[in-house]
């Protein structure tokens, strides 16, 4: 047996662990949700900390650590943080009945409640966390894998994120005084909302990828759930195994299916997913856009935290004879910045791209190939591509491989737009409004991700954030039963298109690999 001592934060706990336990393991089994986006492959690097053993002070990655002695183990700055979220909007005009009610918007990657007094309608609290899950896996298909290949792996995922969500539900709470909590409305996508309900998932995981079920009228839980057996459960229904109840309560949100306007829909984290229509009809998708835009499987990416750049932008510093200088926007009151989200990364790349330091193809050019006014920012790694230097300490960069997963992921979504605008037979240019869904729209930059080619450039000023659609849903659920009508009106009726069985969209995402 070793002894290991934690520090986080302020706090310091002392563990025994068996000799030959990997650290990583050892961490999540004691309640600690360290990043893990690879869900422990050793690809990732998100679950670095800081041991001491006799071997001294150092930085390893948890995952790749076999506990063999005394040690002491302390987490880095980037494990944790303020979570960056969107707006809510709800209606104050509830249902009156007894206690309280709280909406959950249940996503991949954070999740966000919202409690009301059901008698008055008043909002009392509202609380975000990052979803437990995160340490077996940044997206949704690795959490699949964990629940098909573990042992038990669904029950103790399902429990872990039905005993967070309560938690979090209860501190809110018990801050204004105590009381029941008499019902629960759960928004999220298919799969987690698979494993917060302890339903299979692994339909998913393979052709067709039809789920288990659609949270639909018919749905019944397949076992009790502890954590909520003193209130009423209920589910936004979903379309389809990756067009969940998010997006059925973004439709609702934005309300696309009540005019005659045509609108784009985009809900973009780990799952791209998206919807076109209007009153007549309602055409969706979803495309794998892996975790990249969430700043995961990137070498200096991170979440929307405090520390982590939102903004970039390109200035002249007078200070040093007017050379051509980064403007670094940084979430929170950090002095100097930790790395790159999402938002960030596409500012770059747009830049990077009219600067002439990444070419059409994706290729971030060597030091000798860039235009002279740049060239103070690039290096060259060993293979002679560069490497763009974000700070001027140079501790945060952009390599080749970076822009290849940001390539990847924006070839996806800019593929499935275009797919889903021919199978609904328009243009861009006949869309009249953008909706952009979820967290990632609260710092995005509208020429960023135009000049990226994530969305065609005719949509460019037309997008609107709609914040966080999936938690309105949830309220607007919560605050009358009667919207659930609506909401499984939006499910039954909103057609699916699978890109997977669509020959056209493979040809479509190769021809948005380039940069034009």
């Amino acid at each position: 047996m070793s002894r290991i001592t934690i520090s986080k934060q302020y706090n310091t706990t002392t563990f025994m662990a068996e000799d030959g336990t990997n650290l990583l393991d050892f961490l999540r089994k004691n309640g600690f949700d360290i990043s893990a986006d690879c869900s422990g492959l050793g690809t990732c690097g998100k679950c670095m900390v800081e041991i001491n053993d006799s071997h001294g002070k150092r930085q390893v990655k948890s995952c790749e650590y076999i506990i063999s002695e005394d040690l002491d183990v302390t987490f880095s700055s980037s494990n944790g943080g303020i979570i960056e979220s969107g707006t809510v909007d709800y209606s104050d005009e509830f249902l009156k009945r007894s206690g309280y009610g709280a909406a959950v918007d249940l996503g991949t990657t954070t999740i966000c409640v919202s409690v009301f007094d059901l008698e008055s309608g008043a909002l009392i609290g509202t609380s975000s966390d990052w979803n437990a899950q995160g340490s077996y896996g940044a997206d949704v298909i690795s959490r699949v894998d964990y629940c098909m290949k573990k042992p038990r792996g669904l029950e103790m995922l399902g429990r872990k994120i039905r005993r967070q969500i309560r938690l979090l539900i209860q501190q809110i709470i018990d801050e204004n005084g105590g009381g029941q909590l008499s019902e629960v409305v759960i928004s999220g996508n298919t799969v987690m909302q698979h494993i917060f309900a302890q339903i299979d998932p692994s339909p998913m995981a393979k052709a067709p990828y039809e789920p288990s079920c659609l949270f639909d009228e018919d749905f019944e839980a397949p076992v009790e759930y502890p954590e909520f057996d003193d209130c009423i459960l209920g589910f936004s229904p979903c379309i389809a195994g990756f067009v969940g109840g998010d997006i059925v309560s973004g439709i609702l949100a934005s309300g696309m299916d009540k005019g005659k306007e045509i609108s784009l829909l985009l809900d973009i984290g780990t799952n791209g997913e998206m919807v076109i229509g209007n009153s007549d009809s309602l055409l969706c998708c979803s495309v794998a856009t892996g975790p990249a835009f969430e700043g995961a499987h990137l070498s200096c990416g991170m979440r929307s935290i405090d520390g982590a750049i939102s903004h970039i932008s390109l200035t002249n510093d007078l200070t040093r004879g007017g050379i051509l200088a980064l403007k670094l926007d940084i979430i929170g009151d950090q002095a100097a910045p930790l790395g790159l989200c999402g938002t960030a990364y596409m500012d770059l790349l747009a830049i990077l791209l009219d600067e002439g330091v990444v070419d059409s193809t994706g290729r971030l050019l060597g030091p000798g190939e860039v235009p002279l006014k740049m060239r103070h920012f690039v290096t060259a790694d060993d293979n002679d591509n560069g490497i763009f230097w974000v700070d001027p300490d140079q501790n945060i960069y952009v390599n080749a491989a970076d822009i290849r997963q940001l390539q990847l992921a924006k070839a996806a979504v800019a593929a499935g737009i275009d797919t889903l605008l021919g199978a609904a037979g328009i243009s861009a240019d006949c869309i009249d409004k953008v909706y952009i869904a979820g967290g990632f729209g609260k710092n995005l930059n509208p020429y960023s991700v135009s000049r990226i080619g994530l969305i065609p450039e005719d949509l460019t000023d037309k997008i609107t954030d709609i914040g966080n659609a999936s938690l309105t849903g949830a309220i607007a659920l919560l605050r009358d039963p009667a919207a659930a009508s609506h909401m499984l009106k939006i499910a039954d009726t909103c057609k699916h298109l699978e890109l997977a069985l669509d020959k056209g969209f493979s040809k479509k995402y190769i021809e948005q690999m380039t940069f034009n």
